[in-house]
């Protein structure tokens, strides 16, 4: 997303410029490193999503699944792809990592609209300079999609090409009461005759009361670790992983480099991940850590008893207590996993390795 402040003469488009939440833009600078899905992983979904945001009508997809699982990557991936083809409307990305304010979500995406559609930046500049309190905290998100989104929109009822809305991580809002609202205002007033056709997607873990504010006729979208393609792509991930890790470091396995690792090995850990993206993730950055020779973090790993269906947590633990920067994992924890959050608040991972 280019952060560019057009209109920047105009005092009403600098109003919005300093409420907007550039950390809940997909490609923002400050959610570095993005995550992505690893190319030819994910292919059949993602090309199934693709073709749903081709049709001339108003859809909205769920995409819906353990956490991580790779919601966020294939969420990532389908906004490169529709920002490439000129289609991405705008994005969301709720994190843990950053403090994100609810009143800023609308003014966000509008901003977003008038990057992308610069015939509509004077319509939502008028509605700002008419109403000097549509950007102020108190105003209801209704007002706000009303006067800065949906009016605007309508100039461009006539385009033809579907557009599309991504909202990430919708678990992670700031309340499920706020979460069912921001599902309802997106997807009752998107699908109206007047605007051009903009498709919405939520992610979100599969939680009832989400579920419960998703319409009906949603494409419902569920990630399981179960599901063949994708422990066929925490496969590829693994063995491309674990590739790398062996050319990188020629002192270790030689050059050229030798085998590594062992099928069995290989295999053990593929089981062990039980198509979690970010347990295989996390495994990777132990067993590659610089300072640490690759086989015996490999072993180590290998030798607990846990897999992701028995135990989860048990590699966390041992990742944690055997790492020189404990904190720093337990922080790239707390992003997938809630109970990790009081573990990063206290400032130390020894609270959860007393567990």
């Amino acid at each position: 997303m280019d952060f560019a402040h057009p209109l920047s003469s105009s005092s009403s488009w600098n109003r919005l410029c300093n409420v907007v939440e550039y950390s809940g833009i997909f490609d923002s600078e400050y959610r570095q490193p993005h995550s992505r899905c690893m190319e030819n992983t994910c292919v059949a979904l993602r090309k199934s999503i693709i073709e749903v945001l081709g049709q001339r009508d108003w859809t909205t997809i769920w995409l819906n699944g353990l956490a991580g699982v790779g919601k966020t990557s294939i969420a990532f991936t389908i906004a490169e792809e529709m920002k490439a083809a000129k289609r991405l409307a705008a994005t969301f990305f709720f994190s843990h990592k950053r403090a994100q304010r609810a009143a800023a979500i609308i003014p966000t995406i509008a901003y977003q609209l008038a990057i992308a559609f610069p015939r509509i930046r004077e319509d939502i500049v008028k509605a700002i300079e008419s109403d000097d309190s549509l950007l102020s905290p108190g105003k209801s998100h209704a007002d706000q999609m009303r006067a800065l989104v949906i009016t605007p929109l309508q100039t461009l009822r006539f385009r033809e090409e579907p557009y599309v809305i991504i909202i990430d991580a919708l678990d992670e809002c700031f309340s499920w009461e706020e979460a069912a609202r921001l599902v309802a205002l997106l997807t009752d007033t998107l699908a109206g005759p007047a605007l051009p056709f903009i498709h919405v997607i939520f992610t979100s873990r599969p939680e009832d009361r989400i579920r419960a504010a998703i319409p009906s006729n949603v494409h419902d979208i569920l990630l399981t670790t179960r599901d063949e393609d994708t422990i066929q792509d925490v496969r590829l991930f693994l063995r491309v992983s674990l590739d790398k890790t062996r050319t990188i470091r020629p002192i270790v396995f030689g050059q050229p480099p030798i085998p590594w690792p062992s099928e069995d090995e290989f295999e053990t850990l593929v089981f062990k991940a039980g198509g979690l993206f970010v347990y295989a993730a996390m495994a990777m950055n132990f067993i590659s850590a610089a300072g640490h020779h690759p086989q015996e973090r490999l072993e180590l790993l290998l030798r607990e008893k846990s897999t992701v269906g028995a135990d989860i947590d048990q590699l966390y633990r041992q990742i944690i207590a055997t790492s020189e920067d404990p904190l720093a994992h337990c922080q790239m924890l707390a992003v997938y996993y809630p109970s990790f959050r009081a573990v990063t608040t206290c400032g130390t991972p020894r609270t959860f390795l007393r567990r």
